[in-house]
């Protein structure tokens, strides 16, 4: 099982107790820790480790079945906000570190960098670029959703 996915069902647990958010489950929560905490847990780059802390918690306590398949639900949810949206780890000789380009429909649409520790910026393409290999529109929750995998990738060294 996965170190960091449990690492993050610890957080929830530990937001939710600070917040005494004791009365609804972590997906019915209305209290932002909780909100953002279930959304970081449920990112669609944690979808491999997710399944398989949802095949783990099979005839477990009833409580731990119901919380893992409604991880994995959301997770495979928000995956339809990626159709169409690709993460490629690249190293380009004006980045010192590697970058996290992302592409919609085949056509690069910017990158994700993080030149400073801890900061992650989002570069968009520049006006020199061929027009005939950009994009410029994208439906913003599907740009969202691969930044943020973009970053979750950068962040894990580009491991998947």
């Amino acid at each position: 099982m996965s170190s960091s996915i449990w690492n993050l069902w610890v957080e929830l647990s530990r937001v939710k107790a600070e917040s005494l958010d004791f009365e609804v489950e972590p997906w019915e929560s209305q209290v932002p820790a909780v909100m953002e905490a279930w959304e970081v847990l449920t990112r669609p780059c944690h979808l491999e480790a997710l399944e398989e802390w949802h095949r783990e918690t099979r005839n477990s306590n009833s409580r731990a079945e119901l919380a893992a398949d409604k991880a994995l639900e959301r997770c495979r949810e928000r995956m339809g906000d990626m159709e169409g949206m690709e993460i490629v780890l690249a190293s380009l000789p004006d980045h010192d570190k590697l970058v996290a380009e992302i592409h919609f429909h085949g056509l690069f649409a910017g990158l994700v960098s993080q030149e400073v520790e801890g900061r992650f910026d989002f570069e968009s393409p520049g006006a020199d670029l061929d027009e005939k290999l950009v994009t410029r529109t994208i439906p913003a929750s599907r740009l969202s959703a691969a930044i943020a995998a973009a970053c979750e990738r950068l962040r894990q060294g580009g491991r998947e």
